[in-house]
């Protein structure tokens, strides 16, 4: 049926979702920023709570909301959308255009794996029932809104922090260092070494990215391991109350670099200003990460916004390439850059 003007859409849910029925005339009315409905091969979607979250920004898709955008979506040549990028499209969708036909992009094997687990439910406990499937898995579900990951209320409470936390955390430790560096090793030796962690950091932060946090996992602790150290972040990229690293990893990572820096310069001359270039390094990491997902200033210099859309493609489509944020030199160094067309 054909729902009125007037009358809120009441969705009926079959194999292959929403089929209630849109004309356009109906689709015309939405669109504004806070009311926002897009047709997309067929389907009609209410994009209003994803206005923010588009990857690409709000204003790209202003001119577009409450029309028949599947021309523009699908041109390759103006922006070449993910399988991905469908999949997200297909959480919004509320139902069809009256008099089309709809083609539904999301293969079977995604449609699948969306399906594998609850996400009603804490996803811990569900972990084990993956196996082999589980990377498969984390790529069929980017991009989701939330998910609770522990059964456990105050587990799940501590699972969550403000992404600001590392103004606080931070900035004293760097600067405590950085004072006793200065009266230790005088200031152009605490410049040299705060220089070098600086550095550090950044190479630290592309083996972490490109070896740890995508290592290919198939056994219950090593996906509950992934789980935790990345899946979480590719499932839920806009998740600002987990967007950063979680404190408790912080501190572990810091107690880890300092242990090892103290141990491996032989004297303690500049040592505390590598840390404090390192801990400035982690900081600015989380900072810029933290605009990457969340940020549009259009006065940012546009080596940073290319940084941005570099990373975006890393969660959109291709997460084998771009796994630097705070710097790509890592991966024009060892190929794994990947260029992506901006604005």
């Amino acid at each position: 049926m054909v729902v009125g003007v007037s009358s809120a859409p009441s969705l009926r849910m079959d194999s292959s979702g929403p089929t209630t029925q849109f004309t356009m005339e109906q689709v015309k009315q939405h669109n504004r920023e806070d009311d926002a409905w897009i047709v997309i091969e067929g389907f009609v979607h209410d994009i209003t709570p994803f206005m923010y979250d588009h990857p690409g920004g709000k204003d790209i898709m202003l001119n577009y909301l409450g029309q028949d955008a599947s021309e523009i979506f699908v041109d390759e040549k103006e922006h070449n959308h993910s399988e991905s990028a469908f999949s997200i499209l297909k959480r919004y969708r509320i139902g069809v255009l009256a008099g089309s036909t709809p083609k539904d992009r999301t293969t079977a094997l995604k449609q699948q794996m969306q399906t594998l687990l609850n996400f009603n439910k804490a996803l811990v406990p569900q972990i084990p029932l993956l196996g082999k499937k589980y990377n498969v898995w984390i790529h069929s579900n980017i991009g989701l809104k939330d998910i609770i990951i522990f059964s456990n209320n105050f587990l799940e409470g501590c699972s969550r922090y403000p992404w600001w936390y590392i103004f606080i955390m931070w900035p004293p430790a760097i600067f405590w260092w950085l004072c006793v560096s200065t009266k230790e090793a005088g200031p152009v030796t605490t410049l040299s070494m705060f220089v070098m962690g600086l550095l550090f950091w950044t190479s630290v932060e592309y083996i972490l990215h490109r070896f740890v946090f995508h290592v290919l996992t198939e056994t219950t602790n090593w996906n509950l391991f992934h789980f935790f150290a990345h899946g979480i972040h590719h499932l839920t990229p806009n998740d600002t109350s987990r967007l950063t690293f979680p404190p408790a990893f912080s501190a572990v990572l810091g107690f880890l670099v300092y242990m090892g820096a103290t141990a491996a310069f032989t004297s303690s001359s500049g040592v505390h200003a590598f840390l404090s270039g390192f801990g400035t390094g982690f900081m600015l990491y989380d900072a810029i990460h933290y605009y990457f997902h969340h940020g549009e200033a259009e006065w940012m210099p546009q080596c940073l916004k290319d940084m941005k859309a570099a990373h975006l493609n890393h969660h959109y489509k291709d997460d084998s390439t771009n796994f630097g944020v705070t710097t790509p030199i890592f991966d024009y160094m060892f190929g794994t850059i990947s260029r992506v067309k901006t604005a």
